[in-house]
């Protein structure tokens, strides 16, 4: 069983992919109406998300959820459930697949072909997927720990540079009154839904470790980068010029100078360090989906796990070759949308179980 601290590092990778993949443009779409409010509500029910995954998981210890279910509902629903949630699993890689290069094809190099961005990438991803959890989770430590810094970075830049705007950021707070938005509501709560991954992980992480305060500190991180990922952006373009920019965390970042560097435009690192973290979550998320076919196939391995990641690399290809570099923001406020009910419907059958385990003891 591995430690305590790979939970937080599920949860951290979540978190800081919410600055490139479009959380910030969404909530901005309603800066004026409703953000404050939907950030505000995110909180609250982040919060209890938190608790209510870690309190239950706790309780199931070593197994993954096909397990947890598995004496707890009828067989039809659980083998339903498990197919939606490695499907989802599956989608959610290649929505980030597609955000991901897009970014490098407008960033790094405009001249390079999308799909060769791509397949370089897929190929990469395939082999590692195949990997065994552990060995997932030992590299997704070594990416967590070399991101934090660059976090904390930022913020001390934001924090100490004389040419914030604090009147913007002030501006943005007098809208608290509006009543909160859907879409701004789910897209800040996906950084609090690292936690989703234990479906599986949980079979390999002593979850049973963590502490209240552990619990705790997990939730004060999340408010600061949601705080973070909405508030330094509008502090450097204004409330208005914040939602006229697609990526508008690398074009902040852009916009910050660090004269006492040996690379005065951090942008070029902080990118890097970001399509790292965004390839690993892809990983997971399909590494995460094939476990879940593992758990209702008994002949999974050999042929069956290659058909299936065959059939990974066809559709993935069919979607990328057809998604459009303009509906990607739409696509992914979908996603937030269908994330959100996702984990809902995964704390109330948790709690479900949960519930039965008690009366059965």
């Amino acid at each position: 069983m591995l430690g305590k601290r790979y939970v937080t590092y599920l949860f951290y990778l979540n978190a800081v992919l919410c600055i490139t993949v479009f959380v910030p443009q969404i909530m901005y779409k309603n800066s004026l109406n409703g953000s404050i409010s939907s950030i505000c509500l995110a909180i609250i029910v982040g919060g209890c998300f938190i608790y209510i995954l870690q309190k239950v998981f706790a309780q199931f210890p070593e197994q993954n959820i096909n397990q947890i279910l598995k004496h707890a509902i009828p067989n039809w629903l659980r083998k339903f459930y498990i197919i939606y949630s490695l499907i989802f699993w599956y989608l959610t890689g290649v929505l980030f697949i597609s955000a991901i290069t897009q970014v490098i094809k407008i960033f790094i190099n405009p001249e390079t072909p999308l799909m060769i961005t791509y397949f370089i990438f897929l190929t990469l991803i395939i082999f590692a997927i195949v990997l065994k959890t552990e060995s997932l989770l030992f590299v997704t430590e070594l990416v967590v720990i070399s991101h934090i810094p660059i976090v904390l970075f930022v913020n001390i830049r934001f924090f100490s540079d004389p040419y914030v705007f604090k009147d913007s950021i002030y501006q943005s707070l007098t809208y608290f009154k509006h009543f909160p938005k859907f879409n701004s509501f789910t897209a800040a709560m996906f950084v609090f839904t690292g936690f989703s991954n234990l479906i599986i992980f949980n079979e390999k992480i002593n979850i049973k470790l963590i502490k209240k305060r552990d619990i705790l500190g997990i939730f004060l991180f999340g408010i600061f980068i949601l705080l973070s990922i909405y508030f330094i952006p509008i502090g450097y373009l204004g409330v208005k010029g914040a939602t006229k920019t697609v990526f508008i965390w690398l074009s902040t970042v852009d916009s910050m100078h660090f004269d006492y560097l040996f690379v005065e435009r951090v942008i070029y690192i902080i990118l890097f360090v970001q399509i790292f973290c965004s390839l690993i979550y892809i990983i997971l998320c399909w590494h995460t989906s094939l476990e879940l076919f593992k758990t209702i196939n008994l002949h999974y391995g050999g042929m069956y796990k290659w058909i299936l990641i065959s059939f990974f690399i066809c559709i993935t290809t069919i979607i990328q070759l057809l998604i459009r570099d303009l509906d990607i923001l739409k696509y992914f406020i979908i996603f937030f949308n269908y994330s959100a009910i996702s984990n809902f419907l995964l704390v109330i059958l948790l709690l479900f179980v949960s519930k039965r385990k008690r009366h059965a003891s």
